[in-house]
């Protein structure tokens, strides 16, 4: 209730001020018509009075645009002819003259309505019947000229969407780049966390790997030979990490459309075969040989 009373205050302001601005516009568009009348027949002269009248009903044409906007909630488009802007304020003067008459009756309705609140304070009341009768038709005029506001605010929407626009085909196009814009957006932050994702599985798996490779050369040094076997022959399990690394390069892949990314083995940090220190049981039966 609260918000369709703001409504109606903000559209009743509107109206107010385009009837106020409807007092310079009705001898604008009579002045201008008469000039364009006496110029028809006349190509330099109806171009040379065609300028300051298409200028003038521009910026008039813009300040009905910013109070549409600001008080009735109605965009329109700033792409328009100047033509265009002149059958507008031809007709919307009329709209203006509609909205006085409303809020006349409005005015009307309320001064009736709460009239029996002064008549009962000032004077004895020698016919309650015809005051409460009265009271009544006010507050029903007040309600229909509130629902006159509101008709006229649409009127005047229609009116200036008809002639400044935007069409239905402009509006489609406009929507249609906002979709394009929000999916391009949408598109560019699911690449950049994914590439986020294959740096640090990538990352991940070479640390993990460089450490695996380091704990394998400590694992074959000479003071240790059964530690040198058991590293060598069974690795130790993988870390929680390691785990959380693969489970996450898996689904990786999947989101990535199977492709997955280019992990780091450890066996390519180990040292080739031919480069292993052999065991000392096998050279010292080489020597005795």
């Amino acid at each position: 209730m609260l918000g369709i009373a703001r409504r109606g205050l903000r559209l009743t302001t509107g109206l107010v001020l385009g009837a106020v601005i409807a007092v310079a516009e009705l001898p604008f568009v009579v002045l201008s018509g008469l000039s364009l009348l006496c110029v028809f027949a006349w190509p330099r002269g109806r171009r040379a009075v065609l300028k300051p009248v298409t200028a003038a009903a521009r910026a008039l044409t813009e300040t009905h645009r910013r109070r549409l906007r600001i008080y009735v909630a109605a965009d329109t488009s700033d792409a328009y002819a100047d033509l265009r802007a002149l059958q507008y304020l031809s007709l919307r003067w009329g709209l203006s003259l509609l909205g006085v008459l409303v809020l006349s009756a409005a005015l009307i309705g309320l001064a009736y309505g709460i009239s029996w609140i002064f008549i009962l304070l000032l004077n004895d009341v020698r016919h309650p019947g015809d005051l409460a009768i009265s009271s009544v038709v006010g507050l029903f005029l007040l309600f229909l000229s509130l629902q006159g506001t509101f008709g006229v605010a649409g009127l005047e929407t229609r009116l200036a969407r008809y002639y400044l626009g935007p069409s239905h085909h402009e509006e489609l196009e406009r929507r249609i780049e906002q979709l394009a814009t929000s999916r391009a957006g949408v598109i560019a932050a699911v690449n950049d966390e994914r590439r986020r994702i294959e740096r640090d599985l990538q990352g991940g798996t070479a640390t993990g790997g460089c450490g695996r490779g380091g704990e394998t050369c400590r694992g074959r040094g000479p003071g240790d030979p059964s530690g040198a076997g058991a590293s060598l022959g069974s690795p130790s399990p993988p870390s929680r990490h390691g785990q959380r690394l693969s489970d996450g390069s898996s689904r990786e892949g999947k989101l990535s459309g199977g492709r997955r990314a280019p992990l780091v083995s450890p066996r390519r940090l180990a040292a080739p075969s031919g480069d292993r220190p052999r065991p000392r049981s096998l050279i010292k039966g080489r020597a005795s040989g």
